[in-house]
């Protein structure tokens, strides 16, 4: 099982799990901390607008924090005045644990979405990822790890926060069964739930 967040990079509007449900577009799947290393696999993918990325908390302590290239290991609403980016926040996860959090978010530009782990050191010591860069360019993810490696600040793994260069919404959550699975929130489950709730609190 996994639990599931979905954001979207877009203007600052919420976005219900339904939404990434009716996409169109690919899912592409990023496992955080894979076997224990500080990386997120793969580190740079391409996405088209439409298109969904699932972050998979594999193992450790980590983020998913939004950046800027400028400033690699910051998070956007602390690096760019009235820019808030996507943050995940903190998902421990146990050598033995079996439900596995992942974030969803929607592709909703072709820029370069730049993003790291806010953990103490995480970022300087390379976690950092990239969709949409440019090879071969100055702005690649060679180049942003490099930067990220060279200096930055990170947060201890009580809080944090987060950046990037295009702003996103708020996170929505639910949950779904499946290791190791594609992230799609299933509208119809969540209403179920919620009303399952409300009908025992009544």
């Amino acid at each position: 099982m996994h639990f599931s967040t979905v954001f979207a990079v877009a203007a600052a509007a919420f976005l219900p799990a339904a939404v990434v449900a009716q996409t169109t577009g690919a899912n592409h799947q990023i496992i955080v901390g894979l076997n224990g290393t500080l990386t997120y696999t793969p580190a740079n993918i391409t996405a088209t607008v439409g298109d969904s990325v699932t972050f998979v908390f594999a193992h450790g302590n980590h983020t998913v924090t939004q950046s800027t290239f400028a400033a690699p290991c910051v998070y956007t609403q602390n690096a760019t005045a009235g820019t808030v980016g996507f943050q995940s926040g903190f998902q421990p996860i146990a050598s033995n644990q079996s439900l596995v959090p992942s974030v969803t978010m929607l592709v909703n530009t072709t820029a370069p979405i730049w993003f790291y782990c806010q953990q103490a050191n995480h970022c300087q010591q390379g976690m950092v990822g990239a969709i949409n860069a440019v090879e071969g360019s100055a702005k690649s993810y060679d180049a942003f790890k490099a930067l990220a490696m060279s200096g930055g600040t990170g947060t201890s793994a009580s809080g944090g926060s987060s950046a990037s260069s295009a702003p996103t919404s708020a996170p929505s959550q639910s949950t779904t069964s499946g290791s190791m699975v594609k992230a799609v929130c299933n509208a119809g489950v969540m209403l179920a739930a919620v009303g399952a709730m409300v009908a025992v609190l009544l």
